[in-house]
């Protein structure tokens, strides 16, 4: 089954971004989200992406849709 209308959201620095596009997605599949971003400060800044953030799409495993990483800014 396909889940549509799939909302996500990232945080930079836990300051919350909520862009308004959504994407479908196929039961079982994985589906690559790509952000552009133009971050504040340089130096070590934190992000953190999260898929279906109100968990509305029923899963067997909830813990898989989020990914966090450090990124350093010259």
């Amino acid at each position: 089954k396909q889940a549509s209308s799939v909302s996500w959201g990232f945080k930079v620095n836990n300051k919350t971004y909520t862009p308004t596009s959504k994407f479908n997605v196929q039961a079982g599949k994985e589906q690559d989200v790509f952000v552009k971003f133009i971050f504040e400060k340089s130096g070590v800044n934190t992000l953190e992406i999260k898929v279906d953030p109100n968990d509305v799409i029923k899963e067997s495993d909830e813990a898989n849709n989020k990914a966090t990483r450090t990124v350093s800014v010259k």
